[in-house]
Order: structure tokens, then sequence, then C-alpha cells
């Protein structure tokens, strides 16, 4: 995966992130977050320029955002339920997503793109439930920034401290290990004392005389 996206940026570049996260955010299933997160990482070592690496990601989830918003406006429901096994979107999932959007409404057009299957369809969704154009414009706007920055911050961050988190994890791997694992047997244990105590509820007490 990662060669085939490097030999992809090093063919079409910055045309190339634009087009990929233009089409995702209006409902084609691409890895345009990968194209970027993989972008990202280029112009750490510099071989794109990170600037135009955040601007054109950017711009092309903005404006995919308004396409996606267009076409749940004008198409609506029955879109989704013809078209939606196309991109994954059963009516049952559809059905969940909905519920979920008229639950929280503009916070998950700010966080849908960090989600695998929401980010392809939160502009056509909002679009479908007649949110206003202005209330999803800010919000759109909001999203996209927050995306574009949490990835490129979290990204170059963590790659001028890899050298360090490998030392650190090379000097102390026996704790890490240990830790993972008693993390692990913890969760599991708890895991199993919700499950009996759901259990212990499901049966029905027996009527006393």
């Amino acid at each position: 995966m990662h060669e085939s996206v490097h030999e992809f940026l090093h063919n079409y570049g910055y045309a190339g992130i634009f087009v990929f996260l233009f089409i995702e955010n209006f409902g084609i299933p691409v890895p345009g977050q990968a194209v970027f997160v993989v972008a990202i990482l280029f112009a750490s070592r510099g071989e794109l320029q990170l600037l135009p690496v955040a601007v054109t990601a950017w711009t092309a989830s903005v404006l995919g955002g308004f396409v996606g918003f267009a076409i749940g406006r004008f198409g609506g429901h029955r879109l989704l339920e013809t078209y939606g096994r196309y991109i994954w979107i059963t009516p049952e999932r559809l059905k969940k997503a909905e519920g979920f959007f008229s639950h929280y409404g503009g916070g998950v057009i700010l966080l849908a793109r960090f989600f695998e299957g929401l980010r392809q369809v939160y502009a056509i969704l909002a679009g479908s439930m007649n949110i206003s154009w202005r209330y999803f414009i800010v919000c759109n706007l909001a999203g996209a920034s927050l995306w574009a920055a949490v990835w490129i911050g979290l990204l170059l961050w963590f790659g001028r401290h890899m050298r360090h988190f490998w030392i650190l994890f090379r000097d102390n791997q026996l704790f890490v290990l240990l830790g993972i694992a008693v993390v692990a047997f913890a969760a599991a244990g708890i895991l199993h004392a919700v499950q009996r105590a759901k259990a212990r509820r499901s049966i029905p007490e027996e009527p006393q005389i």
C-alpha cells in the first residue's frame, strides 16, 4: 500500500491528493485519507512541500463536502437507498447513521472525516436531512480545518519523536510487554464480569410462593 501510494504521489503529486480527497468526500470509497497521510510523511522528508499539501487537502475536502451535500439535498434518501450498496451503505447502516446524525447534528460533520465509512457519507447525509446550507458551510469548514490540523500536527510530532520512542521501547521491552499483558488481562476480566452481570440480570426471577 505504501509503495503504491508513493508511486501515485510521485506521478501525480498535488493533483492526485486533490482528486482522491475531493471524490472521497462526496461518497466514493477511495483511500483519500491514506494518500493525505503519506503526503504529510513525504513532506516531512522534503519530497513534497507541506504548505501546498495542507492547502490542497483542505480545499479538496471542503469542495468535496459541498458536492456531497448538494447530492444529498437533491437526491436524498432515494439516492442512498438505491446506490448506497456501492459504497457499503446497507439499509441497516443507513438507518443507524441517520439516527446518529439526527442526534448529534453538527458534531458529526465536524468529526466525520476521522472515521472510515462516515467520512464518505457525512455530506450526503447532511444534505438529505435538510440541514441549512449556512450551517453546513460553517461545520464543513471547521471540520476540514480540524481534520487537516490534527493529522499534520500528529504526524509531524510523531516523526520528530519516533527515534526517541524506539529507543525507549528497546531499552524497556520487558516492562512494556508486561504492561500490555496486564492491561489485556484486566480488560478481559472486566469484560467477563460485565457479561456475567448482564447474563444474571437477563435471567427472570422465580415467583415466590
